[in-house]
């Protein structure tokens, strides 16, 4: 692609530490008109080019590339699908589908189904109206009032600045030592929990080695190295767990949000014995020493549930939380960083505070269309109007002034539905790909393509942006379970915690009704008893 034009958009140097590599270039030569970037197709640029570049052409090329890529993927789908297919068939289930939702909340095909078309029928004529006020913009802007794939996150973005807050006059308050700060506080008083940081141990970090020279490429300054915390009940002085914080990128890192259980809660030898405490973190697979354990990563942005084999710690409930702060400082680069560090921390206390017989129940192992409702829970308070003044505040200590509490409340739900409705389409085509057949398999291509028409999504014929979705692979047939959780998580926060965020009696209710545990009971029962 033109490097001028991308350039308007992000740095060459970001560019470059992200992969790009620039043509070389003849000055002395006529047809060498404009230097050329290739670019990699990883989320943060292609994002960035698609929500900022004003050249409607570079958003199209680019988008069309994206969302194209990986065709190879098309094949590995089609082989899972029939695999899946053959499975659930073999075990007597009409679809893989059937077979899957047997034991969740939603329970069959036709309960997701009638979900996600209640759901379409509320937000329809929202939805419409959103993408009326896009048209007009687009109209006005480009004399084409026809809205492109390529146009939605440009002009939503546009139009969030104009009508919320200005990003810079936020900046001042986002720093993370507020928000560390700000949760320290919340969950002493949610739940009478202190949250006290500590050094880590040698042999026990995975960013850099114990012993890595201060002049080495690979040497992290100390504001941006591994964190660790531990969780103590204060009335008893019994520790809950730990938690490490791995929030800033560094080469080689996984490039998303994650939480991660190092190992899970259980008795370690049945009825009556010593309980094996929680180990979780933000973000990132690592190696330390020990016995080998099972890790479950949930992430945020649309990408895998993975297990994998680790070494872990010490005998105490260990997590780690993994995020990539766009700056790579001691600040957020955004308010959306900030509401992605509440979701993994809410991910976080589902594991630290549940206490179950059985390892395999423990914390977020459970129901798949419940497990994102912690998370969603703790998504409000990066919104909330009594918290945001103790989690941001600037360098004097000065709290965020209300002008700046009022746009970011009138921001949030700006274009909320065309997000919704974009998610309602992926969970459509989930349920049918991996659904009951009439015959011969449908093609996922033909699938997306009339999903897309039909809700009055925007769409541009030769893309395949499923084949970039690694939750096909792991959320399977569940992946309407991000749209029924945030329900359960509204409903939660309206009934316990709105105008009252801080309260113990709320923080003890959702504790020890919900989260204490994990996904050993019903999660019916669960919400019913809230």
């Amino acid at each position: 692609v033109d490097a001028g034009l991308v350039e308007t958009v992000l740095p060459r140097q970001v560019l470059e530490s992200n992969g790009a590599i620039y043509s070389s270039t003849d000055p002395s030569d006529p047809i060498a008109s404009s230097q050329k970037v290739q670019l990699t197709a990883d989320t943060p640029i292609t994002h960035s080019i698609q929500s900022f570049a004003p050249n409607g052409g570079l958003r199209k090329e680019v988008y069309m590339e994206s969302m194209s890529s990986c065709p190879e993927n098309l094949d590995v789908l089609d082989a899972l699908i029939d695999a899946r297919h053959q499975l659930a068939q073999s075990l007597g289930f009409e679809s893989y589908s059937h077979r899957f939702l047997q034991d969740k909340m939603a329970q069959s095909p036709q309960a997701v189904f009638a979900f996600l078309q209640d759901l379409q029928h509320r937000i329809k004529p929202v939805y419409k109206q959103e993408m009326e006020v896009l048209s007009s913009v687009k109209q006005q802007l480009e004399g084409s009032a026809e809205v492109e794939p390529w146009d939605v996150k440009f002009y939503v973005k546009l139009l969030k600045a104009q009508a919320g807050i200005d990003p810079n006059e936020l900046a001042p308050y986002l720093s993370l030592s507020n928000c560390l700060n700000a949760t320290q506080i919340l969950v002493q008083q949610l739940f009478g929990i202190k949250m006290q940081e500590v050094e880590l141990k040698v042999g026990e970090r995975w960013d850099i080695n114990d012993d890595e020279d201060p002049n080495s490429t690979r040497f992290i300054p100390k504001e941006e190295q591994i964190r660790k915390f531990i969780f103590w009940e204060e009335d008893t002085g019994r520790e809950l767990g730990v938690m490490y914080l791995d929030l800033h990128p560094r080469p080689g890192k996984y490039t998303h949000a994650a939480h991660f259980t190092v190992r899970c809660g259980c008795l370690k030898n049945g009825p009556g014995s010593e309980y094996q405490q929680p180990i979780v973190g933000k973000y990132s697979l690592h190696t330390c020493s020990s016995s080998p354990c099972s890790v479950v990563f949930h992430s945020h942005s649309h990408h895998i549930l993975l297990r994998q084999r680790i070494i872990c710690l010490q005998p105490c409930f260990e997590l780690a939380l993994v995020c990539n702060m766009n700056t790579g400082q001691a600040s957020f680069s955004s308010h959306q960083e900030v509401e992605t560090f509440f979701h993994e921390l809410g991910h976080a206390l589902h594991s630290l505070l549940s206490r179950t017989n059985f390892q395999h129940l423990s914390g977020t192992r459970a129901a798949m269309d419940f497990v994102e409702t912690p998370s969603h829970w703790m998504e409000h308070y990066a919104w909330c109007e009594d918290f945001l003044p103790l989690l941001a505040t600037n360098a004097n200590g000065e709290p965020i002034p209300e002008p700046l509490v009022q746009g970011l409340s009138r921001s949030r739900n700006k274009f909320r539905f065309l997000e919704m409705q974009s998610q309602i389409v992926l969970a459509n085509f989930d349920q049918i790909v991996f659904g009951a057949r009439q015959g011969q398999r449908v093609s996922p291509k033909e699938v997306w393509a009339l999903i897309h028409r039909q809700s009055g999504v925007p769409f541009a014929d030769g893309t395949h942006w499923f084949t970039n979705v690694g939750h096909l692979v792991t959320y399977g047939a569940g992946y309407y379970g991000y749209l029924y959780s945030q329900i359960f998580a509204s409903g939660i926060w309206n009934e316990l915690f709105h105008k009252k965020s801080m309260e113990r009696m709320s923080g003890e209710k959702i504790w020890k009704k919900l989260l204490i545990h994990g996904g050993a009971r019903d999660a019916n029962v669960m919400l019913e008893d809230l």
